[in-house]
């Protein structure tokens, strides 16, 4: 039986009972029979030919990529969570992502909707949100600024820190006019606030006129 059997049973489910009397009397159930009663019945029934009694417990057969076979030991919908507690959130279970969680699953287990349901357990997990963070952050998109004339906004952006120069010098004010595409360049002893106003005033707005905006992060 499969690593979890000691806390989960298929004898306490009527859905599972129901199905294996039916393949031990070698029986097709039609959909109106117990379907009705049992929606975990009526989803196992898309499944009947994949369905055998091994041991007193209901497998399923499943095909994997590689072409072979393997038994599926088929969970009851009531412990669902204790199978997705093992293979993602135990300390067995590793947290990992969405396809490695299913194909740790598929290894050994089955139930109908699966698949959304591992998706679901490891998209909600809180542990994994506290741990690995929000997702990857899509860059904004760029777009383009339209401006009407020379001087009328101007990039602004502080280079370095250099190796000191001889006058004391170790950062570079770079200005450039989004228009003319007309740059200035001023060296600076730090990019203090007070000491880039004072660059600007004196070496930029004095020859070209103060700008509508300055942009600069």
């Amino acid at each position: 039986c499969p690593p979890a059997c000691d806390q989960i049973s298929q004898s306490q489910d009527v859905n599972m009972q129901a199905v294996i009397g039916k393949l031990r009397a070698g029986e097709t159930p039609l959909f109106t029979e117990e379907a009705a009663s049992f929606p975990y019945f009526r989803q196992l029934l898309a499944r009947w030919k994949s369905l055998e009694v091994i041991d007193g417990q209901l497998y399923h057969k499943w095909e994997d990529s590689s072409g072979g076979f393997r038994m599926q030991w088929v969970v009851p919908s009531a412990d669902v969570d204790k199978v997705l507690v093992q293979c993602h959130s135990s300390p067995t279970g590793g947290h990992f992502g969405f396809w490695k969680t299913l194909a740790k699953v598929r290894l050994t287990y089955f139930w109908p909707g699966m698949t959304n349901d591992v998706k679901v357990w490891c998209k909600t997990c809180e542990q994994c949100h506290r741990v690995k963070g929000p997702g990857k952050r899509l860059p904004a998109p760029l777009k383009q600024i339209t401006v009407g004339g020379p001087f009328e906004r101007m990039g602004l952006d502080i280079l370095g820190p250099f190796p000191m120069s001889e006058k004391g010098n170790r950062f570079i004010m770079v200005a450039v006019d989004y228009f003319t595409k007309w740059p200035e360049a001023v060296a600076l002893p730090n990019q203090e606030a007070h000491t880039v106003a004072s660059a600007l005033v004196e070496h930029v707005f004095s020859r070209n006129g103060v700008p509508w905006e300055i942009h600069t992060d």
